[in-house]
């Protein structure tokens, strides 16, 4: 979302109420869903699908980080999520403790940085990581105040070192870019995932009311052209995607009303792993949730919302 755009009526009367309340961890109502089919039920396929309510492990230390709208956690530095600004934030990657401190920065000098809305993890065996961050926000699409965007990018860059502190100058890092449109119509879109299965990224499109469309860029990438995404699926969550996040065979998508998880059997499409309902996981009440991301090894996921000197919360895997 556009720094400092106005939130719809609902969601910001939502936020005025919870202002005071943001320490409160409580599992996600079930029955605001239940007219868009989401059910408790999980997935064929998925291990110990049940999440504990979640607890805070630090705030947000930097000031200026006030507009937080993606994460992901780093496999190959232990306890660090890197995260970035919404629009107007620049080309610019933070590391983050767990705690909220903050552990160095990167820049992608000369890229596109339009509107940042999520990034991903693309996990490489014998060599760095790489993160794609997904400039794919486009406020005008959605409600028809200006232009919208013909085409959105997505970047690839080998995971930083992140080795300094806040007040270090951040390391300069290089990008690969990838051109997507739309092959229907523009769309604005909060969320990004990598299936490391198959190296394709899924971009899932932001409404305001009604169901949101899932898009997919098929391997192997086109670095430097213009590639037609190709829909796959239609999900309704019953509220804004604002961001996801995949690992292995599982799936989070955000919105603002709560927290989903998506699962696949082997060897299914998630094409078809979407077509069903997602299961109701635990959320935290935050001003304004943009941002997801499952810990490496599966054990929790983390949330941040956008807001100055806001939690970070944890939520972690409850087997039996």
């Amino acid at each position: 979302m556009p720094r400092r755009a106005l939130r719809r009526p609902l969601e910001f009367f939502a936020t005025f109420l919870c202002a005071g309340c943001v320490e409160a961890a409580t599992p996600f109502d079930a029955g605001a869903l239940e007219d868009v089919g989401a059910a408790p039920e999980a997935g064929p396929g998925v291990g110990c699908p049940s999440f504990a309510p979640g607890v805070t492990t630090g705030r947000v230390a930097d000031p200026s980080l006030d507009e937080i709208s993606g994460l992901v956690a780093s496999r190959d530095q232990a306890g660090v999520l890197w995260v970035h600004e919404d629009s107007g934030g620049g080309p610019f990657l933070t590391a983050l403790g767990l705690d909220g401190a903050t552990r160095g920065r990167a820049v992608l000098e000369g890229a596109p940085s339009l509107d940042w809305e999520d990034l991903a993890l693309e996990p490489v065996d014998g060599g760095a990581d790489r993160l794609w961050l997904g400039d794919i926000g486009d406020n005008a699409a959605r409600d028809g105040r200006g232009t919208p965007r013909t085409s959105v990018d997505l970047l690839r860059v080998e995971e930083p070192v992140a080795t300094a502190g806040s007040t270090a100058a951040p390391s300069v890092v290089a990008f690969e870019r990838l051109t997507l449109r739309y092959p229907d119509r523009p769309h604005d879109a909060e969320a990004l995932a990598f299936d490391p299965e198959t190296s394709d990224l899924y971009v899932f499109a932001k409404e305001d009311s009604g169901p949101s469309n899932v898009y997919v860029a098929r391997a192997p990438h086109a670095f430097g052209a213009e590639v037609v995404l190709e829909q796959v699926a239609t999900i309704d969550t019953g509220s804004s995607v604002t961001a996801a996040d995949l690992l292995g065979d599982e799936l989070l998508v955000r919105t603002y009303r709560g927290v989903l998880l998506f699962a696949r059997s082997a060897g299914e499409a998630w094409s078809t792993a979407l077509s069903r309902p997602g299961r109701i996981l635990p959320r935290a009440t935050e001003p304004q949730g943009e941002s997801i991301g499952f810990l490496p090894d599966g054990s929790a996921y983390v949330t941040v919302s956008e807001g100055a000197g806001v939690p970070l919360w944890r939520f972690d895997r409850r087997c039996p």
